[in-house]
């Protein structure tokens, strides 16, 4: 499963319309989702900055591997220094 969280917009809490904007304009086949409206920024504030992945055992909930990607535009993504984690999880499913 894989869970996307937009955790700010211009470094402030984005709104439902933001996610809306940000599914619709990007067509993303993922799951998206902000923090609630009572817990805005939570996500960015618990976690920092962006372009991080972070893997979990669904059964136990722990942090099996966090990824941190390049923010500056350069370099690999979270997502694709990820997959060859994700695909020998998946060998061994």
């Amino acid at each position: 499963m894989i869970i996307e969280v937009l955790q700010t917009r211009a470094f402030a809490a984005p709104t439902k319309s933001d996610l809306d904007t940000w599914i619709n304009g990007y067509s993303l086949p993922v799951t998206s989702v902000i923090d609630p409206p009572s817990k805005p920024k939570a996500t960015f504030d618990t976690y920092g900055g962006r372009e991080q992945v972070f893997v979990l055992d669904m059964r136990t909930m722990k942090i099996l591997r966090y990824v941190q990607g390049s923010v500056v535009g350069t370099g690999d993504s979270s997502v694709t220094q990820a997959i060859p984690f994700l695909m020998d999880l998946l060998s061994k499913a």
